[in-house]
């Protein structure tokens, strides 16, 4: 179970992402073709840098509730 500090720094990574997340839509939304590609180039770099070393499912996730074994 996660201490309240861990929960805490979860709970402030959870709302810098949210701000984040709309601060961005707004910047897009802003009908500027300029500002959506540095958005568009920026998330992409970022997916390569980091989100793309996790390793990916070969296959169809089971679950235990799903598929119990008799």
């Amino acid at each position: 179970m996660p201490t309240a500090r861990q929960r805490a720094a979860g709970t402030f990574l959870y709302g810098a992402n949210l701000a984040s997340s709309y601060l961005i839509m707004l910047a897009v939304m802003s009908c500027n073709a300029g500002v959506f590609f540095s958005v568009l180039a920026g998330l992409s770099a970022g997916h390569f840098l980091f989100a793309s070393r996790r390793p990916i499912a070969a296959g169809a996730a089971t679950s235990e509730a799903c598929h119990p074994e008799y």
